[in-house]
Protein backbone atom coordinates (compact mmCIF):
# COMPACT_ATOMS: atom_id res chain seq x y z
CA UNK A 1 0.00 0.00 0.00
CA UNK A 2 1.24 3.33 -0.77
CA UNK A 3 1.19 5.93 2.01
CA UNK A 4 -0.81 8.67 2.31
CA UNK A 5 0.29 12.51 3.12
CA UNK A 6 0.02 12.67 7.00
CA UNK A 7 -2.06 15.50 7.81
CA UNK A 8 -3.11 17.03 4.84
CA UNK A 9 -5.76 19.49 4.83
CA UNK A 10 -9.45 18.80 3.45
CA UNK A 11 -12.59 20.15 4.03
CA UNK A 12 -14.82 17.21 4.01
CA UNK A 13 -17.01 16.50 6.80
CA UNK A 14 -14.69 14.16 9.93
CA UNK A 15 -16.21 10.63 10.03
CA UNK A 16 -19.52 11.89 8.63
CA UNK A 17 -21.85 8.70 7.90
CA UNK A 18 -19.50 6.56 9.31
CA UNK A 19 -21.92 4.37 11.58
CA UNK A 20 -22.62 0.75 12.32
CA UNK A 21 -24.51 -1.47 10.71
CA UNK A 22 -26.42 -3.78 13.32
CA UNK A 23 -28.55 -6.25 10.53
CA UNK A 24 -26.42 -9.06 11.63
CA UNK A 25 -27.89 -9.18 14.81
CA UNK A 26 -31.43 -7.74 13.74
CA UNK A 27 -33.07 -5.60 11.39
CA UNK A 28 -34.74 -3.24 13.39
CA UNK A 29 -36.20 -3.01 16.84
CA UNK A 30 -39.42 -4.19 15.17
CA UNK A 31 -38.16 -7.54 14.03
CA UNK A 32 -39.61 -10.37 15.17
CA UNK A 33 -37.12 -12.45 16.13
CA UNK A 34 -35.12 -10.50 18.74
CA UNK A 35 -38.73 -11.44 20.99
CA UNK A 36 -38.46 -14.71 19.68
CA UNK A 37 -35.02 -15.24 20.75
CA UNK A 38 -35.61 -13.86 24.31
CA UNK A 39 -38.44 -16.39 24.06
CA UNK A 40 -36.38 -19.24 23.03
CA UNK A 41 -33.55 -18.26 25.63
CA UNK A 42 -35.94 -17.94 28.78
CA UNK A 43 -37.67 -21.91 27.56
CA UNK A 44 -33.94 -23.10 27.60
CA UNK A 45 -33.39 -21.52 30.76
CA UNK A 46 -36.28 -23.15 32.49
CA UNK A 47 -35.35 -26.51 30.45
CA UNK A 48 -32.01 -25.89 31.98
CA UNK A 49 -33.14 -25.45 35.77
CA UNK A 50 -35.44 -28.52 35.41
CA UNK A 51 -32.60 -30.73 34.47
CA UNK A 52 -29.65 -29.65 36.75
CA UNK A 53 -30.83 -27.74 39.60
CA UNK A 54 -30.01 -29.25 42.83
CA UNK A 55 -27.68 -31.96 40.67
CA UNK A 56 -24.59 -30.47 40.39
CA UNK A 57 -23.08 -30.28 44.04
CA UNK A 58 -23.08 -33.71 44.26
CA UNK A 59 -19.87 -35.45 45.34
CA UNK A 60 -20.67 -38.40 42.88
CA UNK A 61 -20.81 -35.88 39.74
CA UNK A 62 -20.16 -37.67 36.41
CA UNK A 63 -17.67 -35.39 33.97
CA UNK A 64 -20.20 -35.62 31.52
CA UNK A 65 -23.02 -34.62 33.28
CA UNK A 66 -20.71 -31.45 34.15
CA UNK A 67 -19.65 -30.86 30.79
CA UNK A 68 -23.33 -31.20 29.63
CA UNK A 69 -24.66 -28.41 32.26
CA UNK A 70 -21.91 -26.20 31.55
CA UNK A 71 -22.67 -26.81 27.61
CA UNK A 72 -25.94 -26.08 27.90
CA UNK A 73 -25.43 -22.77 30.23
CA UNK A 74 -23.00 -21.47 28.05
CA UNK A 75 -25.72 -22.09 24.93
CA UNK A 76 -28.21 -19.33 27.12
CA UNK A 77 -25.68 -17.31 27.52
CA UNK A 78 -24.81 -17.01 23.76
CA UNK A 79 -28.56 -17.18 22.86
CA UNK A 80 -29.39 -14.62 25.32
CA UNK A 81 -26.73 -11.88 23.95
CA UNK A 82 -27.47 -11.68 20.44
CA UNK A 83 -31.11 -9.13 21.57
CA UNK A 84 -28.71 -8.01 25.08
CA UNK A 85 -26.38 -6.74 21.93
CA UNK A 86 -28.28 -5.32 19.97
CA UNK A 87 -29.97 -3.48 22.34
CA UNK A 88 -27.27 -2.38 23.74
CA UNK A 89 -25.48 -1.26 20.95
CA UNK A 90 -28.97 0.71 19.25
CA UNK A 91 -29.03 2.71 22.72
CA UNK A 92 -25.79 3.27 22.31
CA UNK A 93 -26.28 5.11 18.86
CA UNK A 94 -28.50 7.94 20.67
CA UNK A 95 -29.34 7.61 24.53
CA UNK A 96 -31.81 10.31 24.40
CA UNK A 97 -34.36 8.34 22.27
CA UNK A 98 -37.16 7.08 24.67
CA UNK A 99 -37.97 4.17 21.83
CA UNK A 100 -34.12 2.82 22.27
CA UNK A 101 -33.86 3.18 26.03
CA UNK A 102 -37.22 1.46 26.05
CA UNK A 103 -35.97 -1.39 24.05
CA UNK A 104 -32.83 -1.49 25.91
CA UNK A 105 -34.60 -1.62 29.18
CA UNK A 106 -37.12 -4.06 28.16
CA UNK A 107 -34.19 -6.90 27.15
CA UNK A 108 -32.23 -5.81 30.16
CA UNK A 109 -35.47 -7.16 32.37
CA UNK A 110 -36.08 -9.75 30.05
CA UNK A 111 -32.64 -11.14 30.40
CA UNK A 112 -32.02 -10.21 34.32
CA UNK A 113 -35.51 -12.58 34.65
CA UNK A 114 -33.19 -15.07 32.54
CA UNK A 115 -29.89 -14.61 35.09
CA UNK A 116 -31.93 -15.09 37.54
CA UNK A 117 -33.15 -18.57 36.95
CA UNK A 118 -29.75 -19.69 36.30
CA UNK A 119 -27.90 -18.29 39.19
CA UNK A 120 -27.91 -21.55 41.29
CA UNK A 121 -25.45 -23.06 38.69
CA UNK A 122 -22.02 -21.42 39.64
CA UNK A 123 -23.58 -21.64 43.05
CA UNK A 124 -23.69 -25.63 42.88
CA UNK A 125 -20.18 -25.72 41.26
CA UNK A 126 -18.62 -23.98 44.36
CA UNK A 127 -20.58 -26.13 46.83
CA UNK A 128 -18.94 -29.12 45.02
CA UNK A 129 -16.58 -31.09 47.93
CA UNK A 130 -12.77 -30.36 47.04
CA UNK A 131 -12.40 -34.05 46.30
CA UNK A 132 -14.63 -33.67 43.89
CA UNK A 133 -13.53 -30.97 42.10
CA UNK A 134 -9.69 -32.24 41.71
CA UNK A 135 -11.44 -35.21 40.28
CA UNK A 136 -13.65 -33.60 37.64
CA UNK A 137 -10.68 -30.72 36.65
CA UNK A 138 -8.34 -33.64 35.83
CA UNK A 139 -11.05 -35.38 33.39
CA UNK A 140 -9.95 -34.64 29.65
CA UNK A 141 -13.50 -33.97 29.36
CA UNK A 142 -13.34 -30.42 31.02
CA UNK A 143 -10.09 -29.61 29.83
CA UNK A 144 -11.45 -26.54 28.31
CA UNK A 145 -13.41 -25.59 31.25
CA UNK A 146 -10.83 -25.91 34.04
CA UNK A 147 -10.03 -22.41 34.30
CA UNK A 148 -13.96 -21.50 34.65
CA UNK A 149 -13.81 -23.84 37.35
CA UNK A 150 -10.98 -22.60 39.17
CA UNK A 151 -12.14 -19.12 39.23
CA UNK A 152 -15.28 -20.22 40.76
CA UNK A 153 -13.37 -21.53 43.48
CA UNK A 154 -11.73 -18.51 43.97
CA UNK A 155 -15.37 -16.45 44.40
CA UNK A 156 -16.23 -19.22 46.51
CA UNK A 157 -15.55 -17.25 49.91
CA UNK A 158 -17.22 -14.19 48.60
CA UNK A 159 -20.56 -15.97 47.38
CA UNK A 160 -24.01 -15.50 49.34
CA UNK A 161 -27.10 -17.87 49.06
CA UNK A 162 -28.71 -18.76 46.26
CA UNK A 163 -32.18 -16.37 47.73
CA UNK A 164 -29.35 -13.96 48.28
CA UNK A 165 -27.81 -13.94 44.47
CA UNK A 166 -30.90 -13.74 43.32
CA UNK A 167 -32.44 -10.43 45.34
CA UNK A 168 -28.88 -8.74 44.58
CA UNK A 169 -29.52 -9.49 40.82
CA UNK A 170 -32.98 -8.45 40.55
CA UNK A 171 -31.99 -4.58 42.68
CA UNK A 172 -29.14 -3.86 40.30
CA UNK A 173 -31.69 -3.06 37.69
CA UNK A 174 -33.62 -0.27 39.83
CA UNK A 175 -30.30 0.48 41.09
CA UNK A 176 -26.62 0.46 40.03
CA UNK A 177 -27.64 -0.06 36.31
CA UNK A 178 -30.09 2.80 36.52
CA UNK A 179 -27.95 5.24 37.55
CA UNK A 180 -25.28 4.32 35.10
CA UNK A 181 -28.36 4.68 32.61
CA UNK A 182 -29.12 8.14 34.24
CA UNK A 183 -25.67 9.27 33.69
CA UNK A 184 -25.35 8.10 30.04
CA UNK A 185 -28.39 10.03 29.63
CA UNK A 186 -27.66 12.88 31.34
CA UNK A 187 -23.68 13.52 29.91
CA UNK A 188 -25.20 12.80 26.12
CA UNK A 189 -27.59 15.53 27.01
CA UNK A 190 -25.52 18.30 27.89
CA UNK A 191 -24.35 20.99 25.70
CA UNK A 192 -22.26 24.25 26.05
CA UNK A 193 -22.42 27.24 23.84
CA UNK A 194 -19.24 28.32 22.54
CA UNK A 195 -17.89 31.38 20.45
CA UNK A 196 -15.98 29.85 17.11
CA UNK A 197 -15.10 32.42 14.33
CA UNK A 198 -17.74 34.97 15.42
CA UNK A 199 -20.19 32.20 15.86
CA UNK A 200 -22.31 30.70 18.85
CA UNK A 201 -22.59 27.06 17.99
CA UNK A 202 -23.39 24.49 20.77
CA UNK A 203 -21.04 21.29 21.52
CA UNK A 204 -21.63 18.07 23.01
CA UNK A 205 -19.35 17.01 25.70
CA UNK A 206 -17.70 14.70 23.50
CA UNK A 207 -17.33 17.60 20.27
CA UNK A 208 -16.34 20.13 23.30
CA UNK A 209 -13.34 17.87 24.92
CA UNK A 210 -11.89 17.39 21.19
CA UNK A 211 -10.89 21.18 21.48
CA UNK A 212 -8.46 20.26 23.84
CA UNK A 213 -6.44 19.14 21.03
CA UNK A 214 -6.67 22.42 19.17
CA UNK A 215 -3.20 24.60 18.26
CA UNK A 216 -5.04 27.55 19.76
CA UNK A 217 -4.25 27.95 23.41
CA UNK A 218 -7.44 30.18 23.74
CA UNK A 219 -9.72 28.37 22.30
CA UNK A 220 -8.35 24.94 24.19
CA UNK A 221 -8.99 26.99 28.00
CA UNK A 222 -12.26 28.43 27.04
CA UNK A 223 -13.89 24.96 25.42
CA UNK A 224 -12.42 23.30 28.71
CA UNK A 225 -13.71 26.45 31.29
CA UNK A 226 -17.32 26.53 30.06
CA UNK A 227 -17.22 22.60 29.88
CA UNK A 228 -16.32 22.30 33.19
CA UNK A 229 -18.44 25.14 34.38
CA UNK A 230 -21.34 23.58 32.69
CA UNK A 231 -20.82 20.43 34.80
CA UNK A 232 -20.30 22.65 38.25
CA UNK A 233 -23.72 23.47 37.80
CA UNK A 234 -25.34 19.95 37.29
CA UNK A 235 -23.29 19.07 40.82
CA UNK A 236 -26.07 17.93 42.57
CA UNK A 237 -26.97 15.36 39.94
CA UNK A 238 -23.64 14.00 39.43
CA UNK A 239 -22.48 14.25 43.33
CA UNK A 240 -25.68 11.84 43.77
CA UNK A 241 -25.55 9.80 41.25
CA UNK A 242 -21.74 9.49 42.32
CA UNK A 243 -22.97 8.64 46.22
CA UNK A 244 -25.56 6.54 45.40
CA UNK A 245 -22.79 3.99 43.20
CA UNK A 246 -20.38 4.41 45.93
CA UNK A 247 -23.00 3.22 48.11
CA UNK A 248 -23.55 -0.11 46.45
CA UNK A 249 -20.58 -0.94 45.77
CA UNK A 250 -19.77 -0.91 49.26
CA UNK A 251 -23.06 -2.50 50.45
CA UNK A 252 -22.39 -5.32 48.68
CA UNK A 253 -18.74 -5.48 49.32
CA UNK A 254 -19.92 -5.70 53.12
CA UNK A 255 -22.38 -8.41 52.44
CA UNK A 256 -19.51 -10.30 50.76
CA UNK A 257 -16.85 -10.01 52.99
CA UNK A 258 -14.34 -8.10 50.95
CA UNK A 259 -11.58 -7.07 52.91
CA UNK A 260 -11.58 -3.29 50.60
CA UNK A 261 -13.38 -1.69 48.03
CA UNK A 262 -10.65 -2.76 45.45
CA UNK A 263 -10.42 -6.27 46.32
CA UNK A 264 -13.95 -8.09 44.57
CA UNK A 265 -12.66 -6.41 41.05
CA UNK A 266 -9.03 -7.95 41.54
CA UNK A 267 -10.82 -11.72 41.97
CA UNK A 268 -12.64 -10.84 39.42
CA UNK A 269 -9.83 -9.62 37.16
CA UNK A 270 -6.97 -12.60 38.47
CA UNK A 271 -5.05 -10.10 39.87
CA UNK A 272 -3.03 -9.61 43.04
CA UNK A 273 -4.40 -6.53 45.21
CA UNK A 274 -0.33 -6.11 46.13
CA UNK A 275 0.72 -6.15 43.26
CA UNK A 276 -1.22 -3.72 41.92
CA UNK A 277 -0.51 -1.66 44.91
CA UNK A 278 3.38 -1.99 44.77
CA UNK A 279 2.95 -1.04 40.82
CA UNK A 280 1.13 2.57 41.74
CA UNK A 281 3.58 2.93 44.14
CA UNK A 282 6.09 2.64 41.57
CA UNK A 283 4.36 4.80 38.96
CA UNK A 284 3.76 7.61 42.34
CA UNK A 285 7.77 7.36 42.53
CA UNK A 286 8.40 8.29 39.03
CA UNK A 287 5.96 11.35 39.20
CA UNK A 288 8.97 13.75 38.95
CA UNK A 289 9.55 11.94 35.25
CA UNK A 290 6.07 12.93 34.44
CA UNK A 291 6.98 16.70 35.69
CA UNK A 292 10.25 16.75 33.21
CA UNK A 293 7.77 15.88 30.20
CA UNK A 294 5.45 18.35 31.11
CA UNK A 295 8.16 21.31 31.29
CA UNK A 296 10.07 20.16 28.09
CA UNK A 297 6.60 19.91 26.23
CA UNK A 298 6.12 24.04 27.61
CA UNK A 299 9.53 24.40 26.42
CA UNK A 300 8.63 23.53 23.00
CA UNK A 301 5.50 25.13 22.56
CA UNK A 302 6.75 28.55 23.82
CA UNK A 303 4.95 28.62 27.29
CA UNK A 304 6.46 29.30 30.56
CA UNK A 305 4.04 26.35 32.22
CA UNK A 306 1.27 24.26 31.20
CA UNK A 307 -1.91 24.41 32.41
CA UNK A 308 -4.64 20.99 32.38
CA UNK A 309 -5.52 22.59 29.29
CA UNK A 310 -2.04 22.31 27.49
CA UNK A 311 -1.64 18.62 28.28
CA UNK A 312 -2.55 17.42 24.89
CA UNK A 313 -1.85 20.73 22.84
CA UNK A 314 -0.02 19.74 19.35
CA UNK A 315 3.20 20.77 18.84
CA UNK A 316 2.39 21.63 15.40
CA UNK A 317 0.39 24.66 14.49
CA UNK A 318 -1.39 23.92 11.39
CA UNK A 319 -4.80 23.27 12.73
CA UNK A 320 -5.35 20.49 10.41
CA UNK A 321 -7.49 17.46 11.11
CA UNK A 322 -7.37 13.57 9.65
CA UNK A 323 -10.59 12.47 7.60
CA UNK A 324 -11.76 9.22 8.86
CA UNK A 325 -10.73 7.94 5.30
CA UNK A 326 -6.98 8.83 5.97
CA UNK A 327 -7.35 7.64 9.39
CA UNK A 328 -8.26 3.69 8.04
CA UNK A 329 -5.92 4.34 5.72
CA UNK A 330 -3.16 4.66 8.30
CA UNK A 331 -4.28 2.16 10.79
CA UNK A 332 -4.67 -0.95 8.07
CA UNK A 333 -1.47 0.18 6.62
CA UNK A 334 0.31 0.08 10.01
CA UNK A 335 -1.65 -3.69 10.74
CA UNK A 336 -0.20 -5.07 7.23
CA UNK A 337 3.00 -4.30 8.40
CA UNK A 338 2.41 -5.88 11.36
CA UNK A 339 0.85 -8.91 10.63
CA UNK A 340 -1.21 -10.22 8.01
CA UNK A 341 -3.94 -11.45 10.23
CA UNK A 342 -4.03 -8.23 11.60
CA UNK A 343 -4.55 -6.65 8.58
CA UNK A 344 -7.71 -9.11 7.48
CA UNK A 345 -9.17 -8.62 10.43
CA UNK A 346 -9.17 -4.99 11.11
CA UNK A 347 -9.85 -4.45 7.50
CA UNK A 348 -13.35 -6.24 8.24
CA UNK A 349 -14.61 -3.96 10.28
CA UNK A 350 -14.34 -0.94 8.03
CA UNK A 351 -15.17 -3.34 5.10
CA UNK A 352 -18.38 -4.34 6.85
CA UNK A 353 -19.31 -1.40 8.89
CA UNK A 354 -18.69 -2.53 12.87
CA UNK A 355 -17.49 0.72 13.55
CA UNK A 356 -19.29 3.91 14.81
CA UNK A 357 -16.97 7.06 14.31
CA UNK A 358 -19.20 9.59 13.46
CA UNK A 359 -19.55 12.34 16.36
CA UNK A 360 -23.13 13.46 16.88
CA UNK A 361 -25.50 14.51 19.57
CA UNK A 362 -26.91 12.23 21.99
CA UNK A 363 -24.39 9.42 21.27
CA UNK A 364 -22.78 8.06 23.86
CA UNK A 365 -19.54 9.49 25.37
CA UNK A 366 -16.17 8.04 25.28
CA UNK A 367 -14.93 4.85 22.83
CA UNK A 368 -15.10 0.72 23.39
CA UNK A 369 -15.15 -2.31 21.64
CA UNK A 370 -17.59 -4.54 22.64
CA UNK A 371 -18.22 -8.43 21.74
CA UNK A 372 -20.77 -10.01 24.12
CA UNK A 373 -20.35 -13.65 22.92
CA UNK A 374 -17.75 -15.66 20.70
CA UNK A 375 -20.73 -16.32 17.74
CA UNK A 376 -21.24 -12.71 17.81
CA UNK A 377 -18.61 -10.38 15.63
CA UNK A 378 -17.30 -7.20 18.20
CA UNK A 379 -18.20 -3.53 17.15
CA UNK A 380 -16.63 -0.50 17.49
CA UNK A 381 -17.79 2.31 18.96
CA UNK A 382 -15.86 6.39 19.24
CA UNK A 383 -16.45 9.92 18.28
CA UNK A 384 -14.17 10.96 15.80
CA UNK A 385 -13.01 14.18 15.80
CA UNK A 386 -10.62 14.20 13.02
CA UNK A 387 -6.75 14.57 15.32
CA UNK A 388 -3.91 12.40 15.88
CA UNK A 389 -5.06 11.18 19.20
CA UNK A 390 -8.36 9.49 17.65
CA UNK A 391 -6.87 7.55 14.86
CA UNK A 392 -4.59 6.35 17.76
CA UNK A 393 -7.83 5.48 19.56
CA UNK A 394 -9.55 3.95 16.47
CA UNK A 395 -5.91 1.78 16.43
CA UNK A 396 -6.62 0.85 20.46
CA UNK A 397 -9.94 -0.24 19.97
CA UNK A 398 -9.79 -2.36 17.23
CA UNK A 399 -6.61 -4.20 19.19
CA UNK A 400 -9.70 -4.92 21.42
CA UNK A 401 -11.90 -6.33 18.25
CA UNK A 402 -8.66 -7.69 16.80
CA UNK A 403 -8.04 -9.37 20.23
CA UNK A 404 -12.00 -10.48 20.29
CA UNK A 405 -11.66 -11.87 16.73
CA UNK A 406 -8.64 -14.46 17.50
CA UNK A 407 -10.20 -15.08 20.65
CA UNK A 408 -14.00 -16.36 18.74
CA UNK A 409 -12.41 -19.88 18.86
CA UNK A 410 -12.64 -20.00 22.54
CA UNK A 411 -16.38 -20.92 23.96
CA UNK A 412 -18.37 -18.01 25.93
CA UNK A 413 -17.04 -18.71 29.15
CA UNK A 414 -13.40 -18.41 28.09
CA UNK A 415 -12.90 -16.29 25.19
CA UNK A 416 -13.71 -12.68 27.69
CA UNK A 417 -10.35 -11.76 28.57
CA UNK A 418 -9.67 -9.73 32.04
CA UNK A 419 -8.89 -6.29 31.64
CA UNK A 420 -5.23 -6.44 32.06
CA UNK A 421 -4.66 -8.37 29.39
CA UNK A 422 -7.48 -6.43 27.35
CA UNK A 423 -5.67 -2.95 27.79
CA UNK A 424 -2.16 -4.61 26.86
CA UNK A 425 -3.55 -6.23 23.45
CA UNK A 426 -5.00 -2.50 22.74
CA UNK A 427 -1.84 -0.92 23.62
CA UNK A 428 0.58 -3.08 21.87
CA UNK A 429 -2.14 -1.88 18.86
CA UNK A 430 -1.36 1.77 19.18
CA UNK A 431 2.13 1.31 19.55
CA UNK A 432 2.17 -0.44 15.92
CA UNK A 433 0.34 2.45 14.76
CA UNK A 434 3.01 4.68 16.12
CA UNK A 435 5.72 3.02 14.81
CA UNK A 436 4.50 2.61 11.03
CA UNK A 437 3.91 6.22 11.32
CA UNK A 438 7.70 7.40 12.28
CA UNK A 439 9.03 5.00 9.62
CA UNK A 440 6.41 6.11 7.00
CA UNK A 441 8.48 9.20 4.62
CA UNK A 442 5.83 11.26 4.19
CA UNK A 443 5.94 11.87 7.93
CA UNK A 444 9.16 13.13 8.73
CA UNK A 445 8.85 16.28 9.03
CA UNK A 446 5.90 15.84 11.38
CA UNK A 447 8.17 13.74 13.66
CA UNK A 448 8.14 16.17 16.93
CA UNK A 449 3.95 16.21 16.67
CA UNK A 450 3.68 12.26 16.59
CA UNK A 451 6.35 11.65 19.50
CA UNK A 452 4.45 14.26 21.39
CA UNK A 453 1.06 12.84 20.99
CA UNK A 454 2.31 9.60 21.68
CA UNK A 455 4.70 10.42 24.76
CA UNK A 456 1.14 12.40 25.73
CA UNK A 457 -0.62 9.23 25.62
CA UNK A 458 2.01 7.36 27.45
CA UNK A 459 2.11 9.89 30.02
CA UNK A 460 -1.33 10.76 30.38
CA UNK A 461 -2.35 6.41 30.81
CA UNK A 462 0.62 5.57 33.03
CA UNK A 463 0.36 8.65 35.26
CA UNK A 464 -3.12 10.51 34.89
CA UNK A 465 -4.57 7.02 35.27
CA UNK A 466 -2.80 6.42 38.42
CA UNK A 467 -4.58 9.57 40.37
CA UNK A 468 -7.34 8.46 38.50
CA UNK A 469 -6.95 5.23 40.63
CA UNK A 470 -6.30 6.85 43.69
CA UNK A 471 -9.07 9.46 43.41
CA UNK A 472 -11.20 6.39 43.17
CA UNK A 473 -9.40 4.34 46.12
CA UNK A 474 -9.88 7.93 48.06
CA UNK A 475 -13.70 8.19 47.72
CA UNK A 476 -14.89 4.63 48.01
CA UNK A 477 -12.67 4.86 51.48
CA UNK A 478 -14.09 8.54 52.54
CA UNK A 479 -17.89 6.90 51.20
CA UNK A 480 -17.55 4.28 54.09
CA UNK A 481 -17.61 7.71 56.85
CA UNK A 482 -20.49 9.22 55.16
CA UNK A 483 -22.27 11.17 52.47
CA UNK A 484 -20.06 12.79 49.97
CA UNK A 485 -20.48 16.52 49.60
CA UNK A 486 -19.61 18.12 46.19
CA UNK A 487 -16.74 20.16 47.84
CA UNK A 488 -15.25 17.12 49.33
CA UNK A 489 -15.54 15.08 45.86
CA UNK A 490 -13.94 18.05 44.00
CA UNK A 491 -10.82 18.31 46.39
CA UNK A 492 -9.91 15.06 46.91
CA UNK A 493 -9.63 15.26 42.70
CA UNK A 494 -7.56 18.09 43.23
CA UNK A 495 -5.35 16.88 45.97
CA UNK A 496 -4.95 13.28 43.88
CA UNK A 497 -3.87 15.33 40.74
CA UNK A 498 -1.59 18.42 42.45
CA UNK A 499 0.32 15.40 43.73
CA UNK A 500 1.00 14.54 39.81
CA UNK A 501 1.36 18.17 38.23
CA UNK A 502 3.17 20.14 41.35
CA UNK A 503 4.14 23.44 40.57
CA UNK A 504 5.06 22.43 37.09
CA UNK A 505 1.50 22.35 35.40
CA UNK A 506 -1.25 24.91 36.70
CA UNK A 507 -4.56 23.45 37.12
CA UNK A 508 -7.15 26.02 36.08
CA UNK A 509 -9.70 26.74 39.03
CA UNK A 510 -13.13 24.68 37.48
CA UNK A 511 -10.39 21.71 36.83
CA UNK A 512 -12.00 20.63 40.35
CA UNK A 513 -14.80 18.92 38.48
CA UNK A 514 -12.46 17.26 35.95
CA UNK A 515 -13.49 13.82 37.52
CA UNK A 516 -17.20 14.47 36.28
CA UNK A 517 -16.71 13.70 33.01
CA UNK A 518 -14.76 10.71 33.07
CA UNK A 519 -17.15 7.38 32.47
CA UNK A 520 -15.34 5.02 33.94
CA UNK A 521 -16.15 5.69 37.81
CA UNK A 522 -19.33 5.20 37.08
CA UNK A 523 -19.42 2.63 34.24
CA UNK A 524 -16.20 0.67 35.59
CA UNK A 525 -15.25 0.54 39.26
CA UNK A 526 -11.72 0.25 39.07
CA UNK A 527 -11.01 -0.44 35.76
CA UNK A 528 -8.33 3.03 35.25
CA UNK A 529 -5.35 0.58 37.02
CA UNK A 530 -5.57 -1.39 34.08
CA UNK A 531 -4.26 1.00 31.66
CA UNK A 532 -1.37 1.76 33.72
CA UNK A 533 -0.36 -2.17 34.14
CA UNK A 534 -1.17 -2.41 30.25
CA UNK A 535 1.08 0.32 29.36
CA UNK A 536 3.75 -0.61 31.14
CA UNK A 537 3.61 -4.64 30.08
Amino acid sequence: MNAHPVFQKESETIAKGIVWNLDDLYLGQDDPRLDQDLEAVRENAKAFVSSYKGKISDKDLEAQTLLSAIQQYEAIHELGMKPYAFAYLYHASDVRDPKRDGLFQGVREAWNEILEMITFFPLEIMALPESALKRLKKNDALQSYRHFLLQQRKLKPHALSEPEETIIQRMRLSGRKAFVSLYDEFMASLQVALEIEGQVKLFSLEQALSLLFKPDRLLRENAYQTLLAELGRQGIVLRNILNALLLDHRQENLKRGHPSPMHRVCITDEVDEGIIGEMMEVVEAHYPLARRYFCEKARLLGLKKLKTTDLWAPLNDEGTQIPFSKARGFVLEAMETFHPSFYSIAHEFFEKNWIDAESRKGKRSGAFCKCFAPSLHPFVLMNYSGNIRDVGILAHELGHGIHYRLASRQSFLGFDPSPVLAETTSTLNEIVLTQYLLKSEASHRHVPALLSSHLDGIMITVYRQNVLTRFEQAIHRERQKQLLRTEQICQIWWEENERLYGEDVEMIPDYRWGWAHIPHFIHHPFYCYSYIFGNLL
